[in-house]
């Protein structure tokens, strides 16, 4: 790092491997790290060594009251991170909207889904609707095409075959040769069940192709994107999928913390309005009632 340079900061730090933080460490600059570690789903936020002071800020300028109203309980019931509470401005205003079975979204608006699974089928039901729908960039656009593609060459082989896919399978089904692996990997992901159901009844690669065609305008079109990719994003009008806030009992204890923090990323997103299939406080109270498939975990 050039000597004229006297500090470096790090914004969404939660992200940083540790090895780029090792390397940066030993600079002579002063290092600053900011970071939320509910904003990362999967895996343990590096941390700095114990003699750099460590600040806990938790106002949100961009969250009002009743964002708060649904954050902190999905920090309460987290098995690991801090619990540091979350406190929204006084005079943010993010409006709340519980959204009925079949609801279209509106113009802009951006939709947080839970799996590749869950983005698939929102493609698939955006298109039904004629709801004009994009992605982030063309590397998400080109991901969930690959995914869809695959998905189609795994049901059925005796018409499409991976090995003729340009750059091969999609590397969720790295390890699964067969659609009975498929189903066995997914079987308690209502969102593959839904979109085994559209396969049976005929969708084919044909149908990707038109899906493609519904592009829309940005700005005024729906954005689609898993929860957990949305760190560090923020949108004017953020819609959670029913998959995201599944009822569907989790594996167990660390499945549901990467939940929470998918939940917890996509909620805290919107500007000025949130879209809900139902309340965030009663889905939490209802999965710590019913608990988790498999003990281990805890």
């Amino acid at each position: 790092m050039p000597p004229r340079y006297t500090h470096v900061l790090i914004d969404e730090s939660q992200d940083i491997p540790p090895s780029l933080l090792q390397i940066i460490e030993r600079g002579r600059q002063v290092l600053i790290t900011l970071g939320d570690e509910y904003q990362l789903a999967s895996g343990v936020m590096v941390r700095r060594k114990r003699e750099v002071r460590h600040t806990d800020i938790s106002y949100s300028v961009r969250s009002g009251r009743n964002v708060e109203r649904l954050v902190n309980p999905l920090i309460s019931v987290h098995s690991q991170k801090c619990k540091t509470p979350f406190e929204g401005a006084r005079d943010a205003d993010v409006g709340i909207e519980h959204y009925p079975q079949g609801f279209v979204p509106p113009e802009g608006c951006v939709v947080l889904t839970a799996s590749p699974w869950d983005s698939m089928k929102w493609a698939i039901q955006l298109q039904q609707a004629n709801c004009p729908f994009g992605f982030p960039n063309t590397t998400a656009q080109q991901d969930l095409q690959r995914f869809m593609t695959s998905v189609i060459a795994l049901f059925k082989p005796q018409f499409y075959s991976n090995e003729h896919n340009e750059n091969g399978p999609h590397p969720y089904f790295s390890d699964m040769d067969d659609w009975q692996q498929v189903r066995d990997a997914s079987q308690f992901d209502e969102a593959f069940l839904w979109v085994e159901s559209e396969l049976e009844k005929g969708f084919n690669v044909a149908d990707i192709t038109r899906l493609n065609r519904l592009g829309g305008v940005p700005g005024k079109r729906c954005l689609l994107m898993q929860a957990q990719e949305a760190g560090g994003m923020e949108f004017d009008r953020v819609l959670l999928t029913p998959e995201l806030l599944t009822n569907v009992k989790f594996k167990d204890a660390y499945a549901f913390d990467q939940r929470l923090c998918a939940v917890y990323i996509a909620i805290s997103r919107a500007r000025v309005q949130l879209y809900l299939p139902y309340d965030v406080v009663e889905w939490i109270d209802f999965h710590t009632y019913q608990k988790t498939r498999e003990s281990h975990g805890y």
